[in-house]
């Protein structure tokens, strides 16, 4: 473990400290409405918790302390957690959660869980309300989406408590890593459901479907009557009047930059999502887990510890930008591509894991990118169909070429798991961008892509679209943080042929500058950049909103009749940098 996570880890020799509080403390929550501060805490405070637990089927106690590291060495506490509220000044909210040495890791994950759901209670509120207005314009969620929900949580909690005979060694470090993240999340819901007020009540499929907002984008469609006939109806019109529909679901924007002299290597990613999910935080997990593939491997199961840094949204128990962090050494992206094949799409089952779980166990257990790929492909849901980038930090030296298996690729689909070292190629061109278009040839031709180019043209082409043009020409500006921070932020449509004209074509796209049709609340919402300095110690920099360097700030003054729980008015934040400790 890096020395800089020292602070962080579980300071289990230490002698315990004077609580503050002889008894268990809740905090007190103020009533809200809409446009109050949602922030369950003073603007700016800095607060540290820690939580004893019983067992999973009753409340933890939980003591405030005066610091981090009197939290830490609470002698009979199974985790601890320090949150930072200033969303409202820096925008983003700033967690860092660790789990005990000394207590069993399902109630260390539970305690963990709950610490989280009980401190950002409101922000998770603000959350749900706006992630519902835009999947489901704030009404009621079908009947078939919550039953097709519960029964996958059914079948993945139960495979995740029972060793079955069938398994492979990296299949039982699997489940024992999902079976983490469902002990995390449990406690999550209860840490909530303790602290939320009667008017704010969420049920475990509510908060379930926070983290799984990214396989949403492949099941609402699935279960929603309207959806399906404005697809129908939509394709039917494509093929009347031979025009392709503007695409609505382009999904972040990333780059890794290797210097000409081959002296460092910069990384970034920008989070294109609908503007009412701009309610974000940045987390430190820190966490003893079961089981790790090699201990696995020796017929043992030997606990590890491993964390993650990453940015994220309240309620989201992984990032869904996706940017990361790992001990390991990794750096790991993510930019979603559109599946088009509605016969691969049939063929998803509740029998599977989701990609937000699956996801999290890669993070937590891989200690390599061949590794990560592996563990990701395990019970493939093929929801939230994305291409994945895993750099391995660790394998860097300066002046050299990156050794072979540092950099890979992987794109899914349903029932598809593709991935391959890419080190070659980064080290000749000196750049990979990923921009929602697939790479593989195999995932290209299955998703139905080939089809839409044969349609629509350029803008459908990996090598020719708007941003694969974009960042070609431009990559060679990079040369520090500062240069990459404002790759990153690029939008230049007016200037710039490059973007056809189009404010949604950037790097940081934002349709809410177009005209007509083409207007959306919608487009690169974040960035966040790092080194192979800062990421080796899980440092990395970020900014909340849409892009303000070449454009003018957003406000909601605009737009206030749509659903923006918990936003300020005016998004004009600037860069902030994020360490693993408070």
């Amino acid at each position: 473990m890096h020395s800089v996570l020292k602070t962080a880890v579980w300071l289990s020799a230490c002698g315990g400290l004077h609580l503050v509080g002889a008894n268990p403390v809740k905090l007190t929550h103020m009533a809200i409405d809409e446009h109050s501060d949602i922030n369950i805490l003073p603007q700016d405070s800095l607060t540290h918790l820690s939580a004893h637990v019983t067992s999973k089927n009753e409340s933890p106690k939980v003591f405030v302390h005066a610091t981090a590291q009197e939290a830490l060495t609470d002698k009979g506490a199974a985790a601890a957690a320090s949150f930072k509220n200033e969303y409202n000044t820096t925008g983003w909210d700033k967690l860092w959660v660790t789990t005990s040495e000394k207590e069993n890791v399902e109630s260390a994950l539970f305690a963990a869980g709950y610490l989280e759901g009980m401190l950002t209670w409101q922000s998770i509120y603000s959350s749900w309300v706006n992630m519902r207005a835009d999947w489901f314009d704030g009404g009621l969620i079908p009947i078939g989406l919550q039953e097709w929900i519960a029964d996958n949580i059914e079948w993945t909690r139960y495979n995740a408590e029972h060793d079955l005979d069938h398994w492979t060694q990296r299949e039982r470090a699997f489940w024992a890593g999902v079976n983490n993240t469902i002990d995390q999340l449990d406690g999550l819901v209860m840490g909530y459901q303790d602290h939320a007020d009667a008017a704010r009540e969420l049920t475990k499929v509510d908060i379930y479907m926070l983290s799984a907002d990214g396989d949403l984008e492949t099941l609402v469609p699935m279960y929603t009557e309207e959806s399906r006939k404005e697809k129908a109806e939509q394709e039917q019109n494509e093929w009347e009047s031979g025009q392709e529909e503007q695409r609505k679901n382009d999904r972040c924007s990333a780059l890794f930059k290797v210097l000409p002299d081959k002296s460092d290597i910069f990384m970034g990613h920008a989070t294109w999502d609908h503007y009412q999910l701009m309610v974000r935080q940045l987390k430190t997990y820190d966490f003893r887990l079961q089981c790790s593939p090699e201990s696995i491997a020796r017929g043992e199961c030997e606990v590890q510890r491993n964390a993650i840094s990453f940015s994220s949204t309240p309620g989201f128990l992984w990032s869904l930008d996706d940017f990361y962090l790992t001990t390991a050494g990794l750096l790991v992206m993510e930019t979603t591509n559109n599946n088009y094949n509605d016969a691969l799409t049939h063929t998803i089952t509740h029998k599977s894991v989701p990609c937000w779980i699956r996801g999290t166990v890669a993070n937590l257990l891989a200690e390599d990118p061949e590794e990560w790929s592996e563990i990701f492909g395990i019970h493939n849901s093929g929801t939230y169909d994305s291409q994945w980038m895993v750099l391995d930090l660790n394998q860097f030296t300066a002046g050299q070429d990156l050794p072979p298996k540092s950099f890979y690729v992987l794109e899914q689909l349903p029932g598809i798991i593709r991935y391959q070292d890419m080190t070659q190629q980064l080290n000749e061109d000196g750049y990979w961008a990923s921009y929602n278009v697939p790479y593989f040839p195999e995932i290209y031709e299955k998703s139905g892509w080939s089809d839409k180019y044969e349609k629509g043209g350029d803008e459908w082409s990996h090598e020719k679209c708007p941003r694969a043009n974009i960042f070609r020409q431009q990559q060679s500006s990079v040369t520090d943080m500062d240069s990459m921070k404002r790759m990153l932020r690029y939008n230049d449509y007016e200037n710039d042929p490059l973007s056809l004209g189009q404010p949604g074509n950037a790097v940081a796209g934002r349709w809410d500058l177009a005209k007509g049709e083409k207007f959306q609340l919608d487009g690169a919402i974040d960035a966040k950049v790092t080194n192979i300095a800062m990421g080796r110690d899980m440092k990395f920099w970020a900014v909340n909103g849409p892009t303000s360097d070449q454009q003018p700030v957003f406000t909601w003054k605009a737009y206030e009749n749509i659903t923006h729980m918990g936003q300020p008015d005016v998004f004009d934040f600037d860069w902030v940098e994020f360490q693993p400790f408070p």
